[in-house]
């Protein structure tokens, strides 16, 4: 009241406070069938999108994929070379984002990471791509035949909220 003295309000006053949820997305595709380069040496490439699918920004985004767990030594075929050539967002190269130490052999140590820390962040609806060479030997003949594998991506908020891992879905659509 203006004089100073308390008043009664009748009205009511109503807040609504939303909280933003952090969603990562990740899709993997084989982007053409492998190609013969010499007797029983193929190439092929995946092609990984990983989108911000939530409602905050996305910081420190990973992909990872353990190409040993899907060529498994002595099970005819090998990993003779795996490369990310490249991470993408709306076209252009993210600096200092491709993980030039990614590796699956286990006799040399296994990093598992495409990306190299703290380099990849998205902000909301946006998307990254990311491409993997892989060049495999084929050991046996019997090993010719379907391998499946599956990639994660993780993230956080600006405040350190994580997204929860998500795993790969076939194709290119992120929501899967």
């Amino acid at each position: 009241s203006p004089s100073g003295t308390p008043g009664t309000y009748d009205g009511e006053d109503t807040a609504t406070v939303t909280t933003g949820q952090p969603i990562v997305g990740l899709a993997k595709e084989l982007v053409a069938d492998p190609v013969t380069v010499d007797n029983g040496i193929y190439t092929f490439q995946y092609r990984f999108v990983v989108a911000n699918l939530g409602e905050l920004p996305l910081e420190g985004v990973t992909v990872t994929d353990d190409l040993s767990a899907t060529f498994p030594a002595g099970r005819g075929v090998t990993v003779t070379a795996a490369t990310v050539s490249s991470v993408t967002v709306d076209g252009t190269d993210v600096a200092g984002a491709v993980n030039p130490a990614f590796n699956t052999d286990p006799g040399t140590g296994i990093d598992t990471n495409l990306v190299m820390p703290d380099t990849l962040n998205l902000l909301v609806d946006e998307e990254a791509i990311i491409l993997l060479d892989v060049t495999v030997q084929l050991d046996d003949a019997d090993a010719l035949g379907t391998y499946y594998n599956t990639a994660f991506a993780n993230g956080s908020t600006p405040g350190n909220i994580p997204a929860e891992e998500d795993p790969s879905s076939n194709g290119d659509d992120p929501e899967g």
